[in-house]
This record gives C-alpha cells, sequence and structure tokens, in this order.
C-alpha cells in the first residue's frame, strides 16, 4: 500500500517537488544556486517526519511551508533591489543543482550502460524477444508508411502542384454518368475561351508504344507518350540538358528523353542533344533530357522513354483521344472552373452532338491533379494506413507488457538502491540504460528489415498503387519510421508508469521481502493490455484470411479458355504499309490495303510450319490484356428506344477480330449455331459471334442466333468527307463467356472476323497507329522453340517490326493476380505476425505469473488443492482476458469490412465464416500458448516447497 502521507510514494514525492521547485523560482538565482538542495532536503525529511500525521495535517503544513517559502523569497529579492545583500556561499563545484560534475556524470552513466549490457547478456531471453518484437513492430510500421507516404503524400515534383487541374468530359455510359477524356475541338475550345485556366496541356491516350530502330542493333518496341508543346511548361519542369519543347515542335520531329533513357541507351553523355533516332519510321531530333525526379502518373505498362509533341486538330470534336493537364489562373477556384468548363462543354455538345439522347447530369469534372491520379488508390491507401496504427499499436502492447516483467523484475533492486540514498533517478538509471541499449538494437534491425521490405514492394509492384516506382527509403520515410518509433516507446513508457505509479514508494523491507505470492503484474493494466493485444491480433488475422479466401478464388475462377502451352506476342504493324490515304478525305480516312490481308494468310502458314507448334491463329486482341483491348457500340434489332432505356443502360461491349479458328484454338465451347468458316471474308454478309453474358441479357428467350444488331462502317460522303453509316450484322452463334479485361467480371463480348473487319479497301479513321495483331502459337513443350519461331516469323515478313510483349498467355493470367497477391502477402505477413506475438505475450505474461507464484503453487499443493482450482489461479483470468479480446476484435473486424471494399472477390467483407473460424483458431492458440507453462506450474514439488519453507 502506498503511504497516507502522500509524500513519499511516488506519486507525492513527484508532486511536492515539483510544487516546491516552482516556489524556489520566487528566491533569486544565486540563491536557489546556494541553498536549493538543502532546503528541498530540509522540506522531503520535515513530510517524512510527519509522515504518520495523515493527510489533512500534510496539506496544512504544505499550506504553511508555501506561504513561508514564498513570502521569504520575495523578502529575499526585495533585499537584491535595496541592496542589502549579504555573503553567499559560492557555487558548488560542477554547476547547477545538483553539484555534480560533468565528468562524474558521463562516468556514472557509462558504468549504468556496461551494467546493463552485462545484465542483458545474462537475459539473452528477454533481450532477443524485446529487440526482436520491437525491431519486428518498427519494420511493419516503417514499410506501411514508407509506401503511403510516396503513393499519396510524397510532392509530385510539378510546380505549385496545388493549382493543378484536370478536365474530363462527363457523358452517359451504360446507365451511368462516367468521365471520358478528350477530344482535338474540346481541348482546342478551353485554351482559346477558358478564362479560369492559364494553360491547357494535353497527353494523348492512343499510342503510347512506338518502333525505335537503331543503326546498330535490332527495331524494338519503347513506350512513348505525345503530349502538348507547353505541357512541361505548364508544369513547370525544366529540363535537365538541353531544353523541353517550344511553340511549333508539335510541328517537327523532335523528342525529348527521360534520364533514365539518356543514362541507358545515351551513357549521360552531354552530346546525346542534338542527336538523331528513328522512331516509328521517323528522324528525331533530341532536344532535351527530363530531370532524373520527374515522374507522369497516367498509367502506361513501361516507364516513358521518349516524349514527343502532337498538335490538335481544332475542327475534330471525336474520337476522344487525349488526357488533359491545365493550371487554375490566380484567382479561379475549382468550383469557378468547373462551372465555366461545364458551360463550354454544354455548348459543344449542343452544336456537335445534337442528337445525344442520353445526356449526363452534368458535362464536367474538375478535379486536382493528385486526387485524380490517386483515383481508386484511395482505397488501398486507407486499408495500408489502418494496418500501419494497428502494427504499431500491437508493437506498443507488446514491449508494454515486456517492460512491466522487468520492471516487476527489477522492483526489489530498485528500492535497495532508493533506499541507500540514490535518489529516484539512480533508483531508475538501470531500467533507463537497459531501455536504451534495446532501443539501439531495435532500431538497427528495424532499418534493415524495413530497407529490404521497401525494395521489395517497389521491385515487386505494388499493384493498384500509383508511384509504386519511386517507393523506397528516403529522409521522410527515415523522418517518419523515426516518429512511429518516439510514439511507439512513448505509449509503451507511458503505460508502464501507469501500471507501476503505486509502486515506487514502497518501504525497503517490503520491496525485498520474498513473499508467498512474490511480485505480479498490476492487473489495472496486465488486463487492458492482454485484451487490446487479442483484438487488434484477431483484426489482422481476419484481414489476412479473408484477403486470402479472396486470392484463392480469384485464381481459381474459370477464364473460360484453355492457357496451357500458349505463347502470344504482339505486333503492330506501320500504317503506311498495310493502309493507304485517301486524298479526298484530307487527314481523316485510311484504306486497308489487300497486303494485309496476305499478311494474315502468310502469318499463319509460317506459323504452324515448325515441329514444335501444334497450332497456331491469329487475333486483334488477347484475353486479359487490357491495354490492347476493344469496344464497340451495341444496339440490337429488336430495340428501337433511346440508348438509356436499353438493357443496362447504352450498351459498350467487349470486341474483338479473330480468325476463324481462333475460340476453338483457345478452347472456349460453341453453345449453340456455328462458327466462323473461311467463307465469311470481306465478300460475304457481316456476322458476328457473341458470349453467353450478351445473349442472355439482349435475347433472353433464347432467339440469339440469326438475330441482327447495328453496326457502323465507315464511308465518304458526297463531298469525300469520312463519316459512318449503320449495318446489320447476324448473330450466327453463342460462345462460352471469356474473361477479357479481368479475372472479377465476366465480359459480353461480341467476335468478328478479321477477313470482313480488315478485308482490302475498307476505309477506317486515322487513330495515329497502324492496325495492332496478336500471334498465338500453342507449343508441344519446348517454349524457347516457339518463340524463337514467333519472331523468326515476324522478322521474316514484316521486317523493321519487333515483336513485343512476347510472353506465355499464363503470365497474362498471373499480371491480373498482381495486386492480390502483394495485399495478401502484406496482410498475411503481418497476421502472422500479430499472431506470434499475440500469443508469445500471452505465453509471456502466464509465464512470469507461474514463476512469481511457484512456492505459493507448491503450498497450495501441498496443502491438497485440486488441480481444477490451481488452474484457476494460473490460467483462468488470462483466458477470459482473452475471450474479452476475442469479442472486441470480432467487432472491430466487422467494422473495419469496409475498408476492403473493391478489395476482395467472392468473399463477403462481413464472411461470419471468416471471422468464426479466426475465432476458434486464435481461441485454440491462445489456450495452448496458456496451457504451457501451467503444466510447468502444476509439475511444482510440494515437498521441496515445504524444505524451503
Amino acid at each position: 500500500m502506498p503511504e497516507k502521507d502522500g509524500f513519499r510514494d511516488a506519486r507525492g514525492r513527484w508532486r511536492t517537488g515539483f510544487l516546491h521547485r516552482l516556489l524556489l523560482l520566487s528566491f533569486p538565482s544565486d540563491f536557489r544556486e546556494a541553498y536549493a538542495d538543502d532546503l528541498l532536503q530540509a522540506l522531503d525529511d520535515a513530510a517524512w517526519a510527519q509522515r504518520d500525521a495523515g493527510r489533512i495535517a500534510a496539506l496544512l503544513r504544505w499550506v504553511r511551508v508555501a506561504k513561508d517559502m514564498l513570502s521569504q523569497g520575495l523578502a529575499e529579492r526585495w533585499d537584491r533591489v535595496r541592496g542589502n545583500v549579504g555573503p553567499v556561499p559560492p557555487r558548488r563545484p560542477g554547476g547547477g543543482a545538483g553539484g555534480t560534475p560533468w565528468s562524474t556524470r558521463c562516468e556514472l552513466a557509462l558504468r549504468e550502460v556496461r551494467l546493463a549490457a552485462r545484465a542483458l547478456a545474462h537475459r539473452p531471453g528477454f533481450t532477443l524477444a524485446f529487440v526482436s518484437i520491437l525491431g519486428l513492430s518498427l519494420a511493419g510500421a516503417t514499410t506501411l508508411w514508407g509506401t503511403v507516404y510516396h503513393v499519396s503524400m510524397a510532392p509530385l515534383g510539378f510546380m505549385d502542384e496545388d493549382a493543378l487541374v484536370r478536365v474530363w468530359y462527363r457523358t452517359r455510359r451504360a446507365s451511368t454518368d462516367e468521365d471520358f477524356g478528350l477530344s482535338d475541338g474540346m481541348l482546342a475550345e478551353l485554351r482559346d475561351h477558358a478564362t479560369t485556366l492559364q494553360g491547357v496541356g494535353y497527353v494523348m491516350i492512343a499510342g503510347t508504344t512506338t518502333v525505335l530502330d537503331p543503326q546498330d542493333a535490332p527495331a524494338e518496341r519503347v513506350t512513348r507518350l505525345r503530349v502538348s508543346d507547353d505541357f512541361f511548361d505548364i508544369l513547370g519542369t525544366g529540363a535537365a540538358v538541353g531544353r523541353t519543347f517550344s511553340p511549333g515542335d508539335g510541328e517537327a520531329d523532335v523528342v525529348v528523353l527521360s534520364h533514365g533513357t539518356w543514362q541507358r541507351r545515351f551513357g549521360g553523355r552531354p552530346e546525346a542533344v542534338g542527336s538523331s533516332i528513328r522512331l516509328g519510321g521517323t528522324i528525331h531530333t533530341v532536344v532535351g533530357v527530363l530531370p532524373e525526379d520527374f515522374r507522369w502518373l497516367d498509367a502506361t505498362d513501361e516507364p516513358v522513354e521518349f516524349w514527343t509533341a502532337v498538335d490538335l486538330v481544332p475542327g475534330r470534336f471525336d474520337p476522344f483521344f487525349y488526357f488533359s493537364v491545365a493550371r487554375l489562373a490566380d484567382d479561379a477556384t475549382l468550383q469557378s472552373a468547373e462551372a465555366e468548363v461545364e458551360a463550354l462543354f454544354k455548348g459543344i455538345v449542343d452544336t456537335h452532338f445534337p442528337d445525344l439522347r442520353r445526356r449526363p447530369a452534368r458535362f464536367a469534372t474538375v478535379r486536382p491533379l493528385r486526387d485524380d491520379f490517386l483515383g481508386a488508390a484511395k482505397t488501398r491507401i486507407r486499408v495500408l494506413s489502418a494496418a500501419l496504427v494497428l502494427v504499431a499499436l500491437l508493437g506498443a502492447v507488446n514491449i508494454s507488457l515486456l517492460l512491466l516483467i522487468r520492471a516487476v523484475g527489477r522492483a526489489r533492486e530498485s528500492a535497495i538502491r532508493f533506499a541507500l540514498g540514490g535518489g529516484v533517478r539512480r533508483a531508475v538509471a538501470p531500467l533507463v540504460a537497459e531501455l536504451g541499449l534495446l532501443l539501439l538494437g531495435s532500431a538497427a534491425i528495424a532499418l534493415v528489415l524495413s530497407r529490404i521490405a521497401l525494395t521489395t514492394v517497389r521491385q515487386q509492384g505494388a499493384a493498384g498503387l500509383v508511384r509504386a516506382d519511386a517507393i523506397g527509403m528516403s529522409l521522410p520515410v527515415l523522418g517518419g519510421g523515426a516518429v512511429i518509433s518516439v510514439l511507439v516507446f512513448m505509449l509503451a513508457l507511458g503505460t508502464v508508469a501507469l501500471g507501476l505509479r503505486n509502486r515506487g514508494g514502497r518501504a525497503v523491507l517490503q520491496a525485498m521481502a520474498d513473499s508467498v505470492t512474490g511480485g505480479r503484474l498490476p492487473r489495472s493494466v496486465r488486463a487492458p493490455l492482454i485484451v487490446t493485444q487479442v483484438a487488434v491480433s484477431l483484426t489482422l488475422v481476419s484481414v489476412a484470411v479473408l484477403l486470402g479466401r479472396s486470392f484463392v478464388a480469384l485464381s481459381q475462377v474459370d477464364l473460360g479458355f484453355d492457357s496451357e502451352g500458349v505463347v502470344t506476342g504482339s505486333l503492330t504493324l506501320p500504317s503506311e504499309r498495310y493502309w493507304e490515304p485517301v486524298p479526298s478525305a484530307g487527314d481523316r480516312a485510311l484504306r486497308v490495303t489487300d497486303e494485309l490481308t496476305e499478311l494474315h494468310r502468310l502469318l499463319r502458314e509460317r506459323l504452324r510450319a515448325h515441329p514444335e507448334v501444334r497450332d497456331a491463329s491469329l487475333a486483334a486482341h488477347a484475353p486479359l490484356s487490357g491495354r490492347y483491348g476493344g469496344f464497340t457500340p451495341f444496339r440490337p434489332e429488336w430495340f428501337d428506344g433511346p440508348d438509356g432505356e436499353m438493357p443496362g443502360g447504352r450498351r459498350f461491349v467487349s470486341s474483338n477480330d479473330i480468325d476463324p479458328d481462333f475460340l476453338r484454338f483457345l478452347g472456349v465451347d460453341l453453345l449453340e449455331g456455328r462458327w466462323f468458316r473461311p467463307a465469311d471474308d470481306g465478300d460475304a454478309p457481316p456476322v458476328a459471334l457473341v458470349s453467353r453474358s450478351l445473349a442472355d441479357n439482349m435475347w433472353p428467350e433464347g432467339d440469339a442466333v440469326g438475330s441482327r444488331y447495328q453496326g457502323w462502317v465507315d464511308v465518304l460522303d458526297d463531298e469525300g468527307r469520312l463519316t459512318f453509316t449503320t449495318t446489320w450484322i447476324t448473330v450466327i452463334g453463342v460462345v462460352e463467356d471469356l474473361r477479357q479485361w479481368g479475372l472479377r467480371e465476366v465480359d459480353e463480348s461480341v467476335y468478328r472476323p478479321l477477313a470482313q473487319t480488315y478485308q482490302g479497301g475498307r476505309l477506317v479513321d486515322r487513330s495515329g497507329r497502324g492496325p495492332r495483331l496478336r500471334l498465338f502459337v500453342r507449343h508441344g513443350g519446348d517454349a524457347g522453340e516457339a518463340v524463337s519461331h514467333m519472331r523468326s516469323v515476324a522478322a521474316e515478313l514484316v521486317p523493321g517490326v519487333p515483336l513485343d510483349d512476347v510472353r506465355p498467355l499464363d503470365e497474362l493470367v498471373g499480371d491480373q493476380l498482381r495486386e492480390p497477391r502483394f495485399y495478401v502477402t502484406v496482410f498475411g505477413a503481418f497476421g502472422i505476425l500479430a499472431l506470434t506475438l499475440a500469443l508469445g505475450g500471452i505465453g509471456a505474461v502466464v509465464g512470469y505469473g507461474v514463476s512469481r507464484r511457484k512456492r505459493e503453487i507448491g503450498l497450495r499443493l501441498a496443502l491438497g488443492a485440486w488441480t481444477t482450482g490451481l488452474f484457476r489461479l494460473v490460467a483462468a483470468e488470462t483466458l477470459a482476458l482473452t475471450a474479452g479480446g476475442i469479442g472486441i476484435g470480432l467487432v472491430l473486424a466487422y467494422v473495419g469490412g469496409r475498408l476492403l471494399e473493391g478489395l476482395l472477390f467472392d468473399v463477403p467483407t462481413h464472411d461470419p465464416a471468416t471471422l468464426l473460424g479466426s475465432s476458434v483458431l486464435f481461441a485454440f492458440m491462445a489456450l495452448a500458448a496458456t496451457l504451457i507453462p501451467t503444466r510447468r506450474a502444476l509439475s511444482v514439488d510440494p515437498a521441496q516447497t515445504l524444505r524451503h519453507e
């Protein structure tokens, strides 16, 4: 029990000493330096002499002392003013209130550090547990902080980035309003008439790759972005070497290099500026190199290597080929800019799209550039942030338990130091020294592990997160990790101080007594720590199980096709070789040449002419290669109402142009109707195959085969301009659904024969790139031979055009699993860590209690106590606290399930089976962690206990 006078226990002594020192400020500084310690010691001795007088008497005495000190201090100061100053003893050697020289203090501190190191070496179990737990927790929290910081909080690297915005055109697609890119005409209108925008730049969506044709190496496919000539000026980005684009560069063949390309391809030589390279068959002059830290965040599969400028066609209001980037005027806001753009876009729609039947609620969206880049990643960032808090809290709770155990174990030593006149500082010095060494070890482990983890995250790709390539160790990450470490440590120390607040002032004999029950952790702190630990651990384990189940379900989804043994590669054919211009249509129209049809035939023949190739086929797109996919508007013949009233709203369905045998090549089932035939060419009536989901939605009565839907064909009008007319396409068969765009949902799809969509003489709208073609080969076991054969055939038939993105079709499936695999790995690791720490903490608490109560348990056994009673004595309370933690953890997991929306597949966020299974698993493992030290407790020999007594 603490002392009744309120002065000698830890809380009372601190309060009295603080207030007395505060009252000492009323005295002059020279008086304090000479007499402060003696005066405080006298006050302390007086308080100790009256320790049995009661709290009321102690309070009255303190008030009297305070009044005397204040009056005496003011009198001393008044004497200084009057010049009536008596002799004051000189300052003590070493200075300060303590009077101890700094050399002596440093010597004492080093001695305490040596003693602490020796003590920790004699307790390797405690040392290893503390350093491992704190190091792993800080490493996990720092890794999460580094990921969250770089993808959502780090500066974008642009000048005055808060003023950068992106403008979207909103239209009605399906049954909702969706954001679209902008057309040439829309951008031109914004540039000419938007007063709330200082500058309007753009990035071309189509054609993100091109061919690099070095003089001394084979041609290869590289990533390029085409932007406005003021793009870098709007961002406020200058060149590291040379210059960026200037007005008029849209008509010139110039290129700006990324810093990585400059280093990798040109060796970082300054003379690279001014040199010439061939891109897409055209000689370009290098005019500059971008800074090393420049990153543009529009999604591309590879880092952008080359940047070229492109001009607008002001009178073209479709298609929508551009992403915008603009800078707000000085006096403009997001709201005023959006209102102005809304009015401009409404005028464009009224003038150029008067037949738009289904109009959106509004036509424009203006968003900050940072928010636009984050997009769907906000959900993932919230999940990672929540995990950061839970991991840090778990580390604080675990080291709190360890510190409590260590502090209680050293209570007798601290009491002896205190009794010998060491004071509070000397009493707690060993614990502080040990903590310093433990923190250094934990920090070293955390630094190494977090650096490795951040590098792994960057290399593996934090799927679904923008700027994942920037993730790594940096000064802000180190600073954030240090702040997290301080917060975790302060939380743990505060918990320990709270738990030991009534233990520091016990009498020396009581602290040294080897009582029957021994010292134990205070229940008021032990209970909430165990409950918190179990609740946090169960939450992380439940999330990991949910993500794991989702990953398993996603990896086992039926693709609708057989990818085994299939290798695919992509060809982007040069437009000048297979498309010819139509002079009467200006630069809008191109005509497909007969050479393209002949190329298709030759590719089929040559690909199959190899012993390792079992079969080969062609298509415009590959399943699950989203960047190469296509869409087409769809309107069945039976429907004659507004687009918005069609089932599902206005329809845009997935489309693919394929060889007649492509679907059979992939092992897709034909459900009804017939396959394509060689006779379904450009001279035959237009035909199509549709997927089962599209047939079920559009022809629920089962009469899809033989029905027709409306298609569009480019034609020249009477004045020679490119326009389009409708045509009717007949459905000849229904095939099983394929996963075209992703694993999470089935896509409604239409398939057209290549011979009809790319027949010679057909008109096409210029899109900035040539026809794209996918080659497919099913090999007999040697994938390397098949790939080599594909490359040789492509090089022979299409010289100078690289076959890129060559890989097994299974890898396209694996790409779809990257994001769920990343989150399963992260939360799986933290879930295992949380479970291990929680069970280790429970076992440590019970084991420590057993070690402190061995004699009590032995006496109870000697006196005939039942085993069940001893089990309740040792473990029942801990198991009850564990059950309470499981209950709170279930609530947290249920409430926090909303954060997982969008990350789970075929598993509800509040899945009862997962929550119940995690709880049962945790309960059984907690029981095991409790039974091990309990069994050791019940094996105490009563005879040895009695002999000791």
